[in-house]
């Protein structure tokens, strides 16, 4: 339940809204044109905002502000007062209209936006005010007060939708999209790309309303160059990126008309106004529907990220089971794959290796030893040496794992890293350590080169059945010593350069099989 607001509270959003609505009421003279209507109306934007916020308080606020700060002092009070009624109509009347936006609904929830915040309620208080105009007499003629109708129904409009707008946008997201779909206000300003696209905006929208004052040629050319700045914000950061950058453009852009307006008697060239017009609401709706799809579209795209991960996952823990299930055969190799896999992943990191390349290696090193699922336990644990017969059934291992690889599309690309991860960088088939195949130097793919060099120093340093382990100088002495024959010199200064940079993940001492369980 909500706690009651304190009524000091209350009186001070009052005090403050009305002397901020009445400073914009004033302001609004500078843009006063020869109908006496405002070419934009900045007081509108303000009482749109704050009674999304402050809804009672505003609609004091507006009122008040507006009888208290009438533009001319002939104005007899009864017609200040309808130009009250009609402003608390106009910030009140969205707040009303508009709901929260159910998930799918996000165009249609965008038009209503539009309908509610831009159309009918600047349209009743424009037709209120001028109603009350024509009965002190002041127009004429049905065509004068057409015009007055027009003038001041599109500057209310435009004022909302260039101030109002953008602060909506940020900061009340749930009029425009759906819960999943709303952007931090944060993550609606990138850098160092704001700083070039603010500087761009700012520089053309000054141009533009310097080119539109003068009238030199038409503006719509200069305001075409905004697409590329807008556009890109828009497209990045969805509907709150888009909504501030189109606020900063308007505002340039305004400022600078009404700069030169008076001047340049901008008021008496109504084609010219048509355009400014034309081309604030034109980038209103690029930006509003645009936004509104980039920002669905980025939360199509978390969620397939998202699953992605998840799928992921699961596949890492398949592969980590598929691992295990190896261990649970020859405990003396517990936690092997995992040690090898992490040592594989660091050294291809120190080499260069990155991206899918990176994640191919880690799963091809956790798998190396898949094949001894063929194995039969009483020769993956016996003690003493192996027989010449046994040491054929074992050295099956290397075409039985990548055969059932192969069968697997995700992993299919891993088998040849599996494959040759035991062949000799010198391309020895005989003498002890013999290779396989035959292949030597770059011609054995760099994944299962880095996995021999992991593989082997991890078994050097984990007891076996038919010995102990090697100390970890021992160990490394060996890879040294067998470096440019049994393994890739490269690899092994690689491997070398991870124990510099972080010792105590490579080197945690001599494993015992049993005792070797890792935690993560």
């Amino acid at each position: 339940m909500k706690r009651p607001v304190p009524l000091y509270v209350r009186i001070l959003r009052i005090a403050a809204i009305g002397i901020l609505y009445g400073f914009l009421n004033k302001a609004g003279i500078l843009f006063a044109g020869s109908l006496g209507v405002s070419l934009v109306y900045p007081a509108s934007a303000l009482g749109v905002v704050a009674a999304q916020f402050w809804r009672v308080e505003t609609g004091c606020a507006v009122f008040m502000a507006t009888v208290l700060t009438p533009w001319h002092a002939a104005n007899p009070f009864w017609l200040m007062m309808v130009y009250g009624v009609g402003n608390v109509i106009e910030a009140l009347l969205p707040t009303r209209l508009l709901r929260p936006v159910a998930p799918g609904k996000e165009i249609m929830t965008a038009v209503r936006v539009v309908w509610g915040t831009i159309v009918v309620n600047t349209l009743l208080n424009a037709a209120l005010g001028v109603s009350g105009q024509v009965l002190t007499g002041r127009w004429q003629s049905l065509s004068d007060a057409s015009q007055a109708l027009w003038s001041w129904w599109v500057s209310d409009a435009i004022a909302i939708a260039i101030l109002a707008f953008p602060v909506l946008g940020l900061f009340k997201q749930g009029l425009f999209l759906a819960g999943h779909e709303r952007i931090p206000p944060r993550r609606a300003f990138p850098w160092p790309g704001t700083a070039v696209v603010v500087v761009s905006i700012i520089g053309v929208a000054t141009f533009g309303g310097w080119i539109a004052a003068r009238s030199l040629i038409t503006s719509n050319w200069t305001m075409l160059l905004l697409l590329f700045p807008l556009g890109w914000i828009t497209v990045k950061r969805g509907l709150p990126g888009g909504a501030w950058a189109y606020g900063v453009t308007g505002c340039v852009y305004l400022a600078t008309v009404g700069f030169h307006a008076r001047d340049y008697r901008l008021h008496e060239r109504p084609d010219e106004v048509l355009a400014l017009y034309g081309n604030l609401l034109a980038y209103f709706s690029f930006v509003l529907f645009g936004g509104v799809i980039s920002s669905r579209n980025m939360e199509l795209v978390r969620r397939l990220h998202a699953r992605f991960q998840n799928l992921r996952s699961s596949f890492d823990a398949a592969v980590l089971a598929l691992g295990a299930a190896i261990e649970a055969k020859d405990p003396y190799t517990e936690g092997h794959v995992e040690r090898v896999a992490d040592s594989v992943e660091q050294i291809a990191r120190v080499m260069g290796v990155e991206g899918e390349d990176l994640d191919l290696v880690r799963y091809a090193a956790l798998l190396h030893d898949v094949g001894k699922i063929a194995v039969p336990e009483s020769i993956l644990t016996k003690p003493g040496p192996l027989t010449v017969k046994e040491r054929e059934i074992m050295e099956r291992h290397v075409e039985t794992g990548p055969a059932i690889l192969e069968r697997i599309g995700l992993l299919e690309e891993a088998a040849p890293l599996i494959r040759y991860h035991e062949e000799r960088y010198d391309g020895k088939t005989d003498g002890p350590y013999a290779g396989e195949f035959g292949l030597r130097g770059s011609e054995i793919p760099l994944g299962a080169r880095i996995i021999a060099v992991a593989d082997a120093y991890d078994a050097m340093t984990s007891d076996r059945p038919y010995r102990k382990a090697f100390t970890q100088e021992k160990a490394l002495a060996e890879l040294q010593r067998n470096a440019g024959s049994q393994f890739d010199p490269e690899v092994v200064r690689a491997f070398f350069r991870v124990l510099e940079v972080s010792p105590a993940s490579l080197s945690a001492g001599t494993r015992s099989g049993r005792r070797s369980r890792r935690r993560h």
